[in-house]
């Protein structure tokens, strides 16, 4: 258990709960994520860029 005090809040949770939120919520982002990658590209995106770099570069931020 980690817990984290600042000030009149105290914070207490489980690194293991942790990662396997975690992984439940990437398992349900996964097929959005490859949805948004079959779109095409808007015009918004410069030309020359490459899509699928794009996208990952959102997806990190």
């Amino acid at each position: 258990m980690i817990a984290v005090h600042a000030g009149n809040i105290n914070f207490k949770w489980y690194p293991k709960n942790l990662e396997k939120r975690t992984l439940a919520i990437e398992r349900l982002l996964e097929p959005l994520v490859t949805q948004l990658l079959m779109l095409p590209p808007s015009s918004r995106v410069e030309e020359g860029r490459n899509w699928l770099m794009y996208l990952i570069t959102l997806i990190n931020k």
